[in-house]
């Protein structure tokens, strides 16, 4: 998981940046490692289509790849960060075409 230094302090997946449309906003960030190009592209593919389908196969796939890389992991992927990334993308798919 990625740290961002607020204040001198790391914070573990936050983010505070700056966004010419809103302002400044600050955003939490779960990174899902996948394991290689091809998983990449095809998890790109399915975004890219910007449609309820797309974003339920990106969640399938991005679930799948927490189950099986929390398997072996010496710092799993915390039930709520899982659960974080799940409503990210639920949101995605309700917003959707």
């Amino acid at each position: 998981m990625s740290n961002t230094r607020i204040e001198g302090i790391p914070r573990p997946n936050s983010l505070v940046e700056y966004d010419n449309e809103y302002g400044f906003q600050f955003r939490i960030q779960c990174e899902v490692p996948l394991y290689d190009e091809q998983q990449a592209m095809e998890l790109l593919r399915h975004l890219k289509a910007n449609n309820k389908a797309g974003f339920r196969t990106a969640k399938k796939i991005v679930t799948d790849v927490i189950e099986e890389y929390n398997k072996t992991a010496t710092k799993p992927i915390s039930d709520k960060s899982k659960d974080l990334i799940g409503m990210a993308l639920d949101d995605n798919i309700s917003q959707a075409n």
